[in-house]
């Protein structure tokens, strides 16, 4: 639904002019009885804004009322039409059934367009009944946009019989609803670790300020969590230096000690990743060059063994969501630490060097072919050949977490992945990381990649 499509369009030169010095306004009213207080609430709105465009959602008529709702928007659109005010409404079919309110008016909002210079959505509920202005406050806060909102009513002293306010109406505002309750949403998420939710709640935070950092942290945690580790660095060194000033906040001392955490790691994982990428290399004596550059400084190990562990503590973190991206992350934990030790042993596992390998290691390994890359199963074979200490109870490991892996429907089959099964691949995988790593802490590497809020 378009603006330009749906409103009566009345706007004049030099309302024109006026919109392009001031903010332009969706003033949504919900309409009942009482034409007074709606007109105040519209003159007062075009008071601060350039221009205002006027949604009303009014109530089917009732049997008791004297004026129906629609009489009184006929009338708020005839005065909003010589203001200058674009104009549209929506029938709500039934006023004293908040369900049926709160599905009617959430779907409107959901079709409009918001593309068309609206700068802030202001949600009037000063009239209809108790129902639709309720349903109209709460369809209000899950409105996915990224504009600021307020809520306006107007209230007053002096009132008639029936308790309307008639004379010295004021227009309240409350500013900060909106913008607190989706900060309150970041930030359960994000402690709570739910990244995806996190990041959608901070979107339509401003980025500005203090929600300026939340909003820049959500989205560079969620960015780590999904393995973007340069994309991450790339906001978390941004962040650092605010993080600072958030240590002895009570809400965001949590989330500033993590950035300052993570964000060395995700340099120094962003610096080891493109070493990394350079071992896929054609050229034989560059890619090698490139292994012993690695080989020959310790802080790409253990940056490279940090990205082990995280890879093993996000697959945690996916048990309860998503079991199924808790044994894709496990198997490929191991996958990880295999090519490290191969490493380790001057074997490039994206680009071997067949014939620098002893023939009898190969012949041990049981390779007939030379595959242009090292797969798993052929990594723990040479590791085997060449001494590894890998017991048959870490082998029964691997193989049972590599046919969970290969069995679901995100690989080769069509299993279903239940909560315990993946439980079960997170378990096998620890026991097997500690084989594979020997003489490192696997519990000391996953704090040091821990995210707690």
């Amino acid at each position: 639904m378009r603006f330009s499509d749906h409103f009566d369009n009345k706007t004049n030169s030099k309302t024109d002019v006026k919109s392009r010095e001031k903010n332009t306004v969706l003033l949504v009213m919900t309409v009942g009885t009482t034409l007074d207080p709606l007109i105040f609430s519209l003159e007062e709105e075009l008071k601060q804004a350039g221009v205002v465009k006027v949604l009303a959602l009014y109530g089917a008529a009732l049997p008791s009322q004297k004026e129906s709702p629609l009489e009184v928007t006929t009338k708020l659109r005839a005065r909003a039409n010589e203001l200058g005010c674009e104009f549209i409404a929506k029938e709500v079919s039934d006023p004293n059934n908040f369900d049926k309110a709160f599905h009617e008016i959430s779907d409107v909002l959901r079709n409009l367009n918001f593309d068309t210079g609206i700068g802030e959505l202001v949600f009037n509920i000063t009239g209809a009944t108790k129902a639709m202005a309720s349903a109209l406050a709460v369809a209000a806060t899950t409105t996915d946009v990224c504009l600021p909102m307020r809520f306006a009513y107007v209230g007053g002293n002096e009132r008639d019989e029936t308790g309307r306010v008639y004379k010295s109406m004021e227009l309240s505002s409350a500013h900060t609803a909106f913008t607190r309750l989706k900060e309150q949403e970041a930030v359960r998420n994000l402690k709570a670790l739910d990244f995806t939710r996190a990041l959608l709640y901070s979107e339509k935070l401003q980025d500005r300020g203090r929600t300026g950092f939340l909003k820049q942290a959500c989205h560079a945690f969620y960015l780590w969590d999904s393995f973007q580790y340069k994309q991450s660095n790339q906001v978390l060194a941004k962040l650092k230096r605010i993080a600072q000033a958030f240590l002895d906040d009570s809400e965001y001392s949590s989330i500033a000690q993590m950035v300052l955490k993570v964000e060395p790691l995700s340099k120094d994982i962003t610096i080891l990743i493109n070493l990394l990428n350079s071992l896929k290399d054609k050229d034989q004596d560059k890619a090698q060059k490139k292994l012993e550059e690695f080989n020959s400084n310790p802080v790409y190990k253990e940056a490279y063994l940090r990205i082990v562990a995280d890879c093993f503590v996000n697959a945690n973190r996916y048990v309860e969501k998503i079991p199924v991206e808790a044994v894709m992350r496990a198997y490929r934990a191991i996958e990880l630490a295999v090519k490290f030790n191969l490493i380790e042993r001057k074997i490039n596992p994206d680009n071997p060097a067949w014939d620098e390998l002893s023939p009898v290691v190969i012949e041990k390994a049981n390779i007939e072919n030379e595959p242009l890359f090292i797969m798993l199963d052929m990594g723990v074979r040479l590791l085997r050949a060449m001494d590894f200490p890998l017991t048959n109870q870490a082998m029964a490991n691997i193989k049972d977490v590599q046919k969970m892996r290969n069995e679901c429907y995100l690989e080769h089959g069509f299993a279903e992945v239940s909560k315990n099964k993946a439980k079960q691949a997170i378990e096998l995988t620890g026991e097997a990381l500690r084989e594979l790593l020997p003489g490192k802490d696997l519990d000391q590497l996953c704090a040091e990649v821990t995210l707690e809020f």
